[in-house]
């Protein structure tokens, strides 16, 4: 079984002009991902707007994304879903297409009470056997945070193997480091603005989108950490944070604004499926600034 761990993209989902699924273009960016050394991909999650897609979509993408994978990284797939059914129908898919894991996120919008949460993992796991890695994210679901120590509850579980936390309160990522990660449960930071202090404190990945943008200039920071070269590895997340704070300055959704600097720089970002819109002239302009802050763009 393939750990989960190292610098793992969601990726995004590109679209045609007429509302479909660029799967050509999905399958060049997971080449360029690969090419250039990426550790996991991640497909249908929050940035692969994953509540967009239909049943026959997922399917695809779920067979597309293992097949270009070709076993050169972990590919994990989305699998959240508001109803422990579909929650359990996508994990059936994941599975089928030979996925390496499944990533679910608290049950969206409908806030579940704790132990209604512990069992729709509880039924996740039991039946679908394949390893499962929790995503703690109370700002995208709208659910309740996952505190540690529900984070050792739901490690119990037995084909729970890591944890995604995106909790707003760093402390939240450390006690878990501290009471949960083992050599057989990784804890892997959500946050990638302070993906670098939480490998120092001993996370074992981040989850991001700027190797979408910066390449291998991205995922060399976690090349440095694992070599305990924290002064490169810092140099490297001062340059993702320049992206990451005009992500929080632009006012388009998160995934219609790394598509449109993908755009820019001549990759494979595709057009945005309704309700989600491109983004207007000041965000672009947002945006821009920040790759030629960055390096990635030419002024």
């Amino acid at each position: 079984m393939r750990k989960i761990e190292g610098y793992i993209v969601p990726i995004i989902t590109p679209f045609t002009e007429d509302n479909k699924v660029d799967y050509e273009g999905y399958a060049r960016n997971m080449e360029y991902l690969i090419n250039e050394g990426i550790d996991g991909i991640c497909v249908q999650g929050s940035f692969g707007e994953g509540m967009i897609l239909n049943a026959e979509e997922r399917q695809e993408i779920y067979k597309l994304a293992v097949k270009v994978a070709a076993g050169r990284c972990t590919v994990i797939g989305g699998a959240s879903a508001c109803t422990t059914e579909e929650a359990i129908q996508n994990a059936k898919w994941a599975k089928e297409a030979g996925c390496d894991g499944i990533l679910v996120v608290q049950p969206p919008y409908i806030q579940p009470s704790m132990d209604e949460m512990f069992d729709f993992y509880k039924a996740i796991s039991d039946n679908v056997d394949i390893p499962i890695l929790v995503y703690n994210n109370p700002n995208k679901s709208a659910a309740k945070n996952f505190t540690p120590a529900m984070c050792a509850r739901l490690k119990t579980l037995k084909n729970v193997v890591a944890y995604k936390e995106a909790s707003p309160n760093f402390y939240d990522l450390e006690e878990n480091i501290r009471l949960n990660a083992d050599e057989n449960f990784n804890i892997i930071c959500g946050k990638e603005f302070w993906a670098l202090p939480a490998m120092l404190l001993g996370a074992k990945g981040c989850f991001g989108l700027i190797p979408l943008i910066l390449g291998n200039d991205a995922i060399k920071m976690v090349e440095y950490a694992k070599a305990g070269e924290w002064d490169k590895a810092a140099q490297v997340q001062l340059r993702i944070n320049i992206v990451r704070k005009a992500m929080n300055s632009i006012t388009c959704t998160p995934p219609a604004g790394v598509k449109a600097m993908m755009n820019m720089l001549g990759r494979d970002g595709g057009h945005n499926r309704l309700p989600i819109q491109d983004p207007n002239e000041e965000d672009m302009a947002i945006m821009r600034k920040a790759l030629i802050e960055c390096g990635a763009l030419r002024a």
